[in-house]
């Protein structure tokens, strides 16, 4: 009976979690500055430039450096020359492996839980809109996530461990250049598997080493044609607090706790102290407690040794589903040394997150999420720019969206940040992008210092970007 119930409602949150990224796939969003990055990449370079340098100029500006494994990058091309140039397009890999995770994360909570605590796990998981965003979004963290998935479910698969070491090895030797975490989730695996290895085997180091060979050779392949060519400083500055700072050694305890609290914070925010607590008691619950939480160790390894970011944070979205499975074993131990009178904690705790997710999916079934939405305001400014009008991009996630939507503006744009000067003159426009909610507080000052007094003669101001035209040809003379 209880298998039976916990089935119906597996198939009932990935049937909802199916839905809520469908829904937020074809509300279209416009592109945002970390996608547009990526995108004017792909669409410059040949698949065979693909492996390299992920860097160009536009118009004489850098593009911030990008870092995508090459099979993605591949798949993204393929998509665009088979469905055109367009945000279904460009977003269909994610959304495909946003949804190819539901299943995978159904089938791993059920391996190593109880059947309600894989349906509570599973409707964590699903419902988590950290997951859902990312499923619609153009770069690759939502095929991490169903990569390590995909790795994590043989790791805790029933059958010889030889077996399912080798079947690792395999897929990782092909998977690591489609997803650059999946290594990460093969060494924690391989390194958990090891002592039922030493069990099974009569050379058991032997066996070992050679499954990480081609795993190594495939890595190093990578590493040597792909990641060392798109590796820049910039991204070691933009992740520098996700790296352990060993000039520091009075900060390494809180960098610890802090990084570690944020990945159990980063899908339900703000209830990561209570999502800490359920992973620490779900550790001991779990037979497969050392293969689950072993590629989070290697990561925080590779964190300390300044090798891949650790924390909270769209990099280590891979790690989420592994989190939200041990938080609901948790659950399930609280069910088990609370009393029958104190068991409705277990079942309040369970609910926080459950409901916070039901709420955030609902409530963006019909009002889809937006990171910024610069293509109307482009669509409504382009027809009415003249030849010889200025062009000021305020923030630095306007500009290379306005060249993915306007590859070649009529005049050479100014691109400023919020904190610097620009004194244009004659007929001018100001576009920007931002949050929703955020114009007043974040762009609003900037328009209103470039201005300097001048009321604009048009303007378009929608929920995630605006446009404002000035003229002050009349006020020179």
């Amino acid at each position: 009976m209880e298998h039976s119930w916990a089935r119906r409602t597996i198939v009932a949150v990935i049937a909802l979690g199916t839905i809520c990224r469908v829904a937020q796939y074809l509300s279209d969003q416009s592109f945002w500055g970390d996608e547009a990055y990526l995108i004017l990449n792909v669409r410059a370079k040949s698949a065979w430039q693909l492996a390299g340098a992920m860097k160009m100029t536009v118009d004489g500006r850098t593009i911030p450096p990008q870092m995508a494994p090459p099979l993605y990058l591949l798949w993204l091309k393929a998509c665009v020359w088979m469905l055109g140039d367009n945000e279904f397009a460009w977003r269909l890999p994610a959304l495909l492996c946003g949804i190819a995770a539901l299943p995978l994360v159904a089938l791993v909570a059920w391996r190593v839980l109880l059947p309600w605590g894989a349906a509570l796990a599973t409707a964590w998981v699903t419902l988590c809109q950290k997951l859902v965003v990312h499923s619609v979004m153009v770069k690759q963290y939502s095929g991490d996530v169903a990569c390590a998935l995909l790795l994590t479910l043989i790791a805790v698969s029933r059958g010889p461990a030889v077996r399912r070491l080798a079947v690792l090895a395999l897929l990782t030797t092909l998977i690591v250049w489609l997803s650059t975490p999946a290594v990460l989730v093969f060494a924690g695996s391989a390194v958990a598997l090891y002592p039922e290895i030493r069990r099974e085997s009569n050379m058991p180091r032997t066996f070992w080493l050679l499954c990480w060979a081609p795993v190594a050779v495939s890595f190093l392949l990578l590493k040597h044609f792909s990641l060392d060519r798109q590796d820049d400083a910039v991204f070691h500055a933009f992740w520098a607090t996700y790296l352990l700072d060993w000039r520091h050694p009075l900060g390494w305890a809180w960098w610890l706790f802090h990084q570690t609290f944020s990945l159990c914070d980063y899908p339900y925010e703000p209830w990561g102290v209570l999502i800490l607590l359920l992973v620490a008691a779900g550790m001991r619950r779990i037979g497969q407690a050392k293969v689950m939480m072993a590629p989070v160790i290697v990561t925080l390894m590779a964190g300390m040794l300044d090798r891949y970011p650790f924390g909270g944070s769209r990099v280590d979205l891979f790690l989420v589903p592994t989190v939200l499975i041990l938080a609901a074993s948790g659950i399930q131990r609280m069910t088990v040394i609370l009393s029958a009178k104190s068991r409705w904690l277990a079942y309040v705790l369970a609910a926080i997150p459950t409901v916070s997710g039901v709420i955030q999916s609902s409530y963006h079934l019909f009002r889809p999420y937006v990171t910024t939405q610069l293509r109307p305001v482009l669509q409504w400014a382009q027809p009415r720019v003249r030849p010889g009008d200025t062009l000021v991009f305020v923030g630095p996630n306007t500009w290379p969206v306005c060249f993915v939507y306007w590859p070649h503006p009529p005049s050479q744009p100014v691109i400023i940040n919020e904190n610097q000067a620009c004194h244009p003159t004659g007929r001018f426009w100001c576009i920007c992008e931002f949050a929703p909610g955020e114009f007043a507080r974040k762009r609003k000052p900037v328009i209103q210092r470039i201005a300097a007094g001048e009321t604009p003669i048009d303007s378009y101001i929608g929920e995630g970007g605006a446009a404002f035209l000035f003229d002050r040809s009349d006020t020179l003379r």
